[in-house]
């Protein structure tokens, strides 16, 4: 999968003109967005998704949204596609899991699939022990296994908790974009320097973390046309 930008460097604070940063989903294939209410994590994963998609056609997207976010309304809308919200979630996670399971016992399709789940928390939360530690256990091994077999993710949450990630699988987060002012139980949990951070004053803006490395970053406000286009790309990307 080729190489796409698709966040900038955050510009107010640092001087100089935006520079892209890019990321290849083939090296990079999981990114944790963290961020609370209104500080542009759903934007950032909704523009993360869209460039994928545009940047290769063959991606397929599946969407597990338990709260049902207004940003989705368009794709909920839509038959057919690929997007599961609130008592349908846990069967949006199993049926993206059977995939990379079938890759797994020798199912030869290489088509890259990208599974967007958006507040991870609330999801888990809401599940009875069992299912929500089955649930936990799927999530793992798409971050364990994935990669090789072209099964890659996005997740996002408010607070990030070592909880929501077993065996081992949040390292497999080989980008963590934690937006605005994240709190010390979140820095603390993806090895974030807080300390070593400016304070987030524009929405969008954040902290990229890319194999250790920390930058600051501005994800672009984007509306008007450039949001419908970026909507009409993610409809197409979970119904293809």
């Amino acid at each position: 999968m080729n190489a796409f930008p698709y966040l900038f460097d955050r510009a107010p604070n640092y001087g100089g003109p935006p520079r892209q940063i890019k990321a290849d989903l083939e090296k990079f294939p999981h990114v944790l967005v963290i961020g609370g209410s209104g500080t542009g994590k759903s934007q950032a994963a909704f523009l993360y998704c869209s460039k994928a998609k545009r940047f290769n056609p063959d991606l397929r997207v599946y969407i597990v949204d338990f709260k049902g976010d207004d940003i989705f309304c368009q794709i909920r809308a839509t038959n057919g596609a690929r997007y599961f919200q609130y008592k349908d979630a846990f069967c949006g996670l199993e049926a993206y899991s059977s995939i990379l399971r079938e890759r797994l016992e020798g199912n030869g399709d290489r088509r890259p699939m990208l599974l967007w789940i958006d507040e991870i928390s609330s999801f888990i939360q809401s599940l009875p022990k069992q299912e929500a530690e089955r649930a936990k256990t799927a999530y793992a091994e798409i971050l364990n296994m994935g990669r090789s077999y072209k099964c890659f993710s996005i997740c996002s949450v408010q607070r990030a908790s070592a909880e929501l990630f077993s065996l081992g699988s949040r390292d497999n987060f080989s980008h963590i974009l934690a937006m605005g002012n994240v709190t010390k139980e979140s820095a603390a949990t993806i090895s974030l320097d807080r300390d070593a951070l400016l304070p987030v004053t524009h929405i969008g803006g954040g902290t990229i973390i890319i194999n250790g490395e920390q930058r600051p970053v501005q994800v672009p406000l984007i509306d008007g046309l450039g949001l419908e286009r970026m909507k009409e790309t993610l409809l197409k990307a979970v119904t293809d």
